[in-house]
């Protein structure tokens, strides 16, 4: 399958991510208004977050970084590098404390599938912006301390655009030609479908089958485990001074 590749550095503030090939065998690798005093509703962070986007703070407090670190794999101080990283991008167009895609792309630096298609998953709830929440949790996935589960799931959901829960052969086929195209290659439509369908042969996908599964991505990421291994990013968190 093809490669999915990140320069997460500049959205993430870390180093470089790449979601590696899944190379079968002889395949090659190629933010609603705070809540009012009178509701006291709980302070969940997805409420947080929203009063913190409108707002376009540009620090966060420590006990709100503590409560977003308990929701991810990051420490607090990660939660407060990766908020400064956040409203940087946000701001790059307009600075609404929300990132929209075009933000999103700049930030990366190119726009391609792979690109368009983070920023999908990163959209939760699909209004076409990316809230501080929203890109915690996504960039947790790739925490020096998130499981491989974690990994595989983001990965797995790259792939499988439409949702259904199975990678089709068109979405390999799209990835794979886009991963090519990033690379400034090309292939003709007939070696791309034989790529595509040496794939699926590898990993035991018949005609009739609707795609592969997120059980059997995991499978093969077993066997594969290059493909999540470069999925970190570490966070540059800043040197506290000493008295």
């Amino acid at each position: 399958m093809g490669t999915c590749n990140s320069n997460a550095n500049k959205v993430a503030g870390g180093t470089k991510v790449t979601i590696q090939p899944l190379p079968p065998d002889g395949l090659p690798a190629t933010v609603k208004l705070p809540p009012s005093k009178e509701s006291s509703p709980v302070a969940t962070p997805q409420l947080l977050t929203r009063h913190l986007s409108q707002r376009s703070m540009n620090k966060l407090l420590a006990k709100d970084a503590k409560r977003f670190a308990g929701e991810t794999c990051f420490t607090p101080d990660e939660v407060t590098a990766l908020h400064d990283t956040y409203f940087k991008i946000s701001s790059i167009q307009d600075d609404d404390g929300l990132i929209n895609l075009e933000e999103f792309r700049r930030a990366v630096g190119h726009g391609s599938y792979f690109i368009d298609r983070m920023f999908t998953i990163i959209d939760k709830d699909k209004n076409g912006t990316i809230d501080f929440n929203e890109y915690l949790q996504a960039m947790s996935a790739f925490s020096e301390r998130a499981s491989v589960l974690q990994k595989t799931r983001f990965c797995f959901d790259v792939y499988n655009a439409s949702g259904s829960g199975y990678i089709s052969k068109s979405e390999v086929r799209e990835m794979l030609q886009a991963s090519l195209k990033d690379r400034g290659l090309s292939l003709d439509p007939s070696e791309l479908d034989s790529l595509v369908d040496k794939t699926f042969e590898s990993m035991g996908i018949t005609e009739q089958s609707r795609g592969i599964d997120f059980q059997t991505f995991s499978e093969m990421v077993k066997r594969y485990p290059t493909v999540i291994s470069n999925m970190t990013i570490t966070v540059p968190v800043r040197q506290r001074a000493t008295k």
